[in-house]
């Protein structure tokens, strides 16, 4: 049972860290891209057109450690959760009509 709650807890916690540390490194990298920050896995490639796109280096160091860093981040948060049984639920406490 203990399995079955670790892998529970990793899953939510592999999509909350992600959602939160997406937008964080997003837009590191956006303003990296005018600004020539290091550490860029977005560039810019113009077609013949001048048409202008962004392509991503999927074998970045960057991007890879942040990949890592959430799967591990997950992984221990799924160890020290591991015990807990208790169900994502609605909060207990309901907001009035008219808020």
């Amino acid at each position: 049972m203990s399995l079955r709650n670790w892998f529970r807890h990793f899953f939510v916690a592999t999509g909350a860290l992600f959602y939160i540390g997406s937008m964080l490194m997003l837009l590191y990298q956006y303003i990296g891209l005018t600004q020539g920050w290091p550490g860029l896995f977005l560039r810019v490639v113009y077609d013949e057109a001048g048409d202008w796109w962004l392509d991503i280096d999927w074998s970045s160091p960057v991007l890879i450690g942040f990949f890592c860093a959430i799967l591990l981040g997950a992984a221990l948060h799924g160890w020290i959760r591991r015990d807990d049984r208790v169900a994502y639920r609605e909060p207990t406490v309901r907001s009035q009509p008219g808020f």
